[in-house]
């Protein structure tokens, strides 16, 4: 019998029908809770985070354009079978694919190789790969002299650097970018479809240099009144 445990203790609990034993086991129950709660625990293996792809050379992710929005715009600035159709970053082609629908020559410029093996599998699927050529390129690179209608999706800083090209497209071109106004020329038209905002010009823009933005951010602020 243990010395600290007083006899009128375990006489007690012997009076009250509990078997000394099982008052044994309980302590030794409780002296092992005591120690597990004291265990620092254990590391726990944590897998890594899956990374994005990127579009390498610009490291920006691609964002889908719904193809109801895309389809109901060409219906609007009636893309059709004259048109040539440069689409700058078209990631998974379905842009590219709502603008063969209307009959374009849609030209798919895309950097990424596995969003070009995408594109392609998705052409085909919808049946349009005879009206649309993919070309891995940087979209920086690419000769728009041809083009009649542009889209691209990209942020503002990389539309900064295509104004010399967008600048010497033909006469009666069309310019489309999904959310970004072009700094430097008046407000686009705006469409929004199906919940999606794009921002229509007409080549030749002339440039807004009377405007009294002092970035890019003013002048999106400037255009965004315009709607409201």
């Amino acid at each position: 019998m243990p010395a600290d445990v007083p006899t009128a203790s375990i006489s007690s609990y012997a009076t009250n029908s509990i078997p000394i034993r099982h008052f044994i086991v309980y302590l030794l129950l409780l002296l092992l809770a005591s120690l597990l709660m004291t265990r620092r625990p254990a590391a726990v293996h944590e897998e890594p985070m899956p990374k994005v792809p990127a579009q390498p050379a610009l490291g920006v992710a691609w964002v889908a354009t719904p193809m109801e929005a895309a389809v109901a715009l060409f219906e609007k600035i009636s893309v059709g079978p004259a048109d040539v159709f440069y689409e700058l970053g078209c990631g998974d082609a379905t842009v590219a694919i709502a603008a063969a629908k209307w009959g374009a020559q849609v030209i798919c410029v895309e950097l990424d190789p596995e969003m070009i093996s995408s594109a392609q599998l998705a052409i085909k699927a919808a049946g349009v790969h005879e009206r649309v050529q993919v070309v891995q390129s940087d979209l920086f690179d690419v000769d728009l002299r041809q083009a009649t209608a542009v889209f691209m999706y990209i942020l503002p800083a990389m539309i900064s650097r295509l104004r010399g090209a967008l600048d010497q497209l033909r006469p009666g071109a069309r310019v489309i970018s999904r959310d970004f106004e072009v700094f430097g020329w008046p407000c686009g038209h705006r469409v929004r479809l199906h919940g999606v905002l794009f921002l229509v010009w007409v080549a030749p823009v002339l440039s807004a240099e009377r405007e009294e933005v002092a970035d890019e951010v003013d002048h999106m602020q400037n255009c965004m009144l315009l709607e409201s």
